[in-house]
């Protein structure tokens, strides 16, 4: 019901909304940032019972960002170089950390365990996550 609700209110606001778009790029990335926004509020505006989905669906977003990886960028990302170290599609610092780590992981399997680095999160004092992804 709440979302019904919700999603009703945002079609009107889009009736509304004048937008000049100067290429197809412009209306794509439009999209994808009003849908992240609307989840983002959406969930916002649950129960607190629910903030665990919340930070789920903010993980699993990031995720899909890495394994669903552009078509135009293949041609770079099949060189050596940048499959040695892939960059992530996700923008959060921390996010950026622990993918540089499983990209090291082939690495540290040869060094042993002393030189891995440790995540620990500060928020809920738990290992192998951080406060962005609690």
């Amino acid at each position: 019901m709440y979302f019904n609700i919700l999603k009703g209110l945002w079609q009107d606001l889009d009736l509304f909304n004048d937008y000049e778009w100067k290429n197809s790029d412009d209306c794509h990335h439009n999209k994808k940032m009003v849908e992240n926004a609307r989840i983002f509020k959406f969930l916002a505006g649950l129960n607190n019972e629910f903030d665990e989905v919340f930070s789920e669906v903010r993980r699993e977003d990031c995720r899909w960002n890495v394994m669903m990886k552009k078509k135009e960028d293949e041609t770079v990302e099949n060189s050596a170089l940048v499959a040695a170290n892939p960059a992530p599609y996700c923008a959060t610092s921390t996010y950026l950390s622990t993918a540089n780590i499983s990209a090291q992981r082939s690495y540290s399997n040869q060094r042993g365990f002393e030189d891995k680095p440790r995540v620990w999160c500060d928020y809920c004092n738990k290992p192998r996550h951080t406060r962005e992804t609690c």
